[in-house]
């Protein structure tokens, strides 16, 4: 006894030490918790390694502009690893910049719809992104075919009263191997039932062509079935008690006459698409805009790096005639953006993100 109590009894002038040394790791790790909140650490599974720590996507709080729906639209061209990697720029680090761009955290944005996220880490990723900055409710990229999904995500930072979607009776080309279609929610925005319709439109697939008809003409053929198909479902019954529906997406149908010349398109289909659709002016802001066309080479250098020449204008939000009302909706406006890469400054995407404003 005698011994233990000599071993133990130097134990409380060693007190002090080990309550400073509890401290210090005390403080130590409130630290790592701040970092690690302030970060986020990625794995790539397929290359086997960590990647560099990320900042979250940062949003400042929602400022809704009041009687309006502002809307982004865009399509940020991301295939599965395997096809991506061997034609395009690879997914891991563009998408991871995606949802941090100022055009997509900008306060008064209510709405995002992305079109070609038909990798599913991908579409992973930008809904857990767009989560954190505050979109309460983030569709699924549509049914999945043999090999892709539909590839539209609809983001809404209010709550979702209902959700559809509908696969398009008509592809051809490589078109077919997704499962290309649009999406349908309702929310209400201001007091009022507002419809948001997601969609991407038929390609100008080379594959498209046959002995009777060339890529244009038979691509041109399947846009219209796919937009009357829109229509139809806007007319729908269920669809009569809102107050406005917006279109919004990758067309593939191009406005500007001048570049509608330069891939021998008819610049008719524009005007066909707007009475098909029965939807209102379009007015496309130019002041202080980078470019007003959202395909175009001249400004992005990642469509350049594609081999991309022609200069489009593809990609849309429209304000369509709800079924029963008699009046046209009043008119929107469009403005091309940028989304580009935070350190190298380089676009993320072989579109330009666009902005509506639609008024309610």
């Amino acid at each position: 006894m005698h011994t233990c109590i000599r071993r133990c009894a130097p134990m409380p002038a060693r007190l002090p030490n080990r309550c400073l040394l509890w401290v210090w790791r005390l403080c130590c790790a409130l630290l790592a918790c701040v970092i690690i909140g302030m970060t986020v650490v990625t794995f790539d599974v397929g290359l086997g390694r960590a990647l560099l720590p990320v900042r979250r996507p940062f949003s400042e709080p929602n400022v809704h502009e009041c009687g309006f729906v502002n809307i982004v639209s865009y399509n940020v061209q991301s295939f599965p690893s395997w096809a991506q990697s061997a034609i395009y720029a690879p997914n891991d680090d563009r998408i991871e910049h995606i949802a941090g761009t100022d055009v997509l955290r900008a306060p008064h944005v209510d709405v995002v719809v992305l079109q070609e996220a038909f990798s599913t880490p991908t579409a992973t990723r930008l809904t857990r992104d767009l989560s954190a900055m505050g979109f309460k409710h983030i569709t699924k990229p549509g049914r999945r075919s043999l090999l892709l999904s539909g590839g539209v995500l609809v983001a809404t930072r209010t709550d979702v009263v209902r959700e559809a979607s509908q696969a398009f009776r008509r592809c051809c080309g490589t078109d077919c191997l997704s499962f290309k279609g649009f999406t349908f929610v309702e929310t209400r925005i201001d007091g009022r039932s507002v419809g948001i319709v997601g969609t991407h439109l038929q390609s100008d697939d080379p594959l498209c062509a046959s002995w009777s008809t060339t890529t244009y003409e038979q691509a041109r053929r399947i846009r219209q079935d796919q937009i009357r198909q829109i229509r139809q479902f806007v007319d729908r019954d269920e669809n009569a008690h809102l107050d406005v529906v917006i279109l919004a997406g990758d067309m593939n149908v191009n406005r500007r006459q001048a570049a509608s010349t330069e891939r021998g398109s008819n610049p008719d289909e524009w005007a066909e698409m707007v009475h098909v659709l029965e939807a209102a002016p379009m007015v496309l802001e130019t002041d202080g805009a980078l470019t007003d066309h959202s395909v175009d080479p001249d400004t992005n250098a990642y469509l350049r790096r594609l081999g991309g020449h022609a200069h489009e204008h593809l990609d849309y939000v429209l304000s369509l005639r709800v079924n029963g009302r008699s009046g046209p909706p009043r008119a929107t406006s469009l403005r091309v953006r940028t989304a580009r890469h935070p350190t190298t400054n380089r676009d993320l995407s072989d579109h330009h993100p666009v902005h509506g404003r639609v008024p309610l």
